[in-house]
């Protein structure tokens, strides 16, 4: 501040306002951290959700071109085609069925990226009758999948006819 003829001119910021101001940037620079933090877990969502929705087109185009797993016998009759998860929720295993219920694995996949797989166990699993690709049961499955350490998540509807909705 300086004096001139008497009148006192003042010149910047007060601390209150610098105060303020500061606080307003820190407010928002901490919201903008959270939403960055967490974008690398629903990107990972995204990524997994990608990965099993790949994994189920596979399953079912397998069942429609009726193709034996190695390791099934070519005598056997391939029924239908199935995916599951193991307990865990992690691995998931497309494997083929023949007409005596035994069980050939395609593939075994694990979608790690933090997240965990539900809707499609060993005993809810999602199968396809060959040839026609449609769902056995032909009832609409919603496969789920959940951010482990967060609560996120992504939701994939099969309905009756085998397509990913």
């Amino acid at each position: 501040m300086s004096s001139r003829a008497g009148l006192w001119v003042t010149s910047g910021f007060t601390l209150i306002e610098l105060v303020i101001s500061f606080a307003i940037f820190a407010i928002l620079s901490g919201g903008a951290f959270i939403y960055i933090g967490n974008f690398n877990d629903r990107k990972n969502l995204d990524l997994a959700k990608d990965e099993v929705e790949s994994y189920i087109r596979l399953a079912r185009n397998m069942a429609v071109s009726s193709k034996l797993p190695e390791g099934m016998g070519a005598s056997s009759q391939l029924k239908l085609v199935g995916v599951e998860t193991e307990a865990d929720g992690k691995n998931l295993i497309v494997y083929g069925e023949d007409t005596l219920g035994d069980k050939v694995n395609y593939f075994e996949k694990e979608v790690n990226l933090g997240v965990k797989i539900s809707g499609i166990s060993p005993e809810s699993g999602l199968k396809f009758s060959i040839f026609s690709g449609k769902s056995v049961g032909e009832v609409d499955v919603e496969v789920t999948l959940t951010l482990v350490n967060g609560g996120d998540t992504r939701k994939i509807f099969i309905d009756k006819y085998g397509k990913i909705q």
